[in-house]
């Protein structure tokens, strides 16, 4: 009895996900209406107006048909509106598609400067700057190659730091909203260290760290925020998230007991996105 009752479960669910797969479907298709009486169901492909429209068909054939021979085009959801008189339809533009808040892809620089809190213990409050230049994938993906530049204190009176400029790799996560976008960024590389500033002041002054002087160490940073498209060059941004940076360092002012220590940062980037490869529109 209960293996019957599982079996008309599993039928009825089965059921009805064909169904949602066949209405998706019928939904879905474009209908393509010629001159010489032909009527091509599938996908559009590509519409370039004024020359050609390319549709491919649920076999995977594809066929290109001039646009002087096209009457119209529609989605198989509207087939059942009334049809209008052959003279109408004879008169009517043929439809284009509306193009996607970002249709190309291609080659992007992005400049970002913002405020970092790098100590919360010593109130050490600094800019960062950075560059990163990179290809946008599609409309959701991009991948590129960054640099940016920080300073970091160990001090109470902030006089003991060092300028670290980690080169990264910057992978960003896009959510398709037209003009505006959420986006979700993740960097990963390794950071060049400079000359470091030790304090003079030993008496009263917290110090609990001493970067080594041109060490490097690991980076990493992961970030959400905006993306605003002001048209298919110009992209204004921001984004918060946190990083974390590795140092090579001494515990105590003698300089001999060497130790690694990972800094966690807080961090707000406001940037500016200029696309140089490719084509593109924005809906409004």
């Amino acid at each position: 009895m209960r293996n019957n009752y599982f079996c008309k479960i599993a039928f009825l669910f089965s059921f009805l996900m064909t169904l949602s797969v066949v209405m998706h479907a019928q939904v879905s298709r474009d209908v393509v209406y010629l001159k010489n009486g032909s009527v091509i169901k599938g996908t559009i492909v590509e519409i370039v107006p004024g020359s050609t429209i390319k549709i491919k068909t649920s076999d995977g054939s594809i066929f290109i048909y001039p646009m002087e021979e096209v009457i119209r085009t529609e989605n198989e959801e509207s087939s059942e509106r009334p049809r209008r008189r052959d003279n109408e339809r004879r008169s009517e533009p043929p439809a284009e598609r509306e193009p996607s808040a970002y249709d190309h892809t291609g080659y992007f620089m992005m400049f970002r400067v913002g405020p970092r809190v790098n100590n919360l213990l010593y109130n050490s409050l600094d800019l960062n700057a950075g560059f990163i230049n990179g290809i946008q994938m599609n409309e959701v993906v991009s991948l590129g190659v960054g640099i940016e530049t920080t300073q970091y204190y160990f001090s109470s009176d902030q006089a003991t730091s060092i300028r670290m400029t980690p080169v990264f790799l910057d992978a960003r996560f896009y959510v398709p909203k037209r003009k505006v976008r959420p986006m979700f960024s993740f960097q990963f590389g390794y950071a060049m260290g400079g000359k470091t500033q030790l304090s003079t002041h030993q008496n009263n002054n917290w110090i609990d760290f001493y970067p080594a002087t041109q060490k490097g160490g690991i980076f990493m940073a992961i970030g959400a925020g905006m993306r605003i498209y002001a048209n298919k060059t110009f992209s204004f941004l921001w984004d918060g998230g946190v990083s974390l940076q590795s140092f090579d360092g001494y515990s105590d002012s003698s300089l001999t007991e060497v130790r690694t220590r990972t800094v966690p940062s807080l961090r707000l980037n406001l940037g500016l996105g200029i696309n140089i490869g490719g084509g593109g529109s924005v809906k409004k």
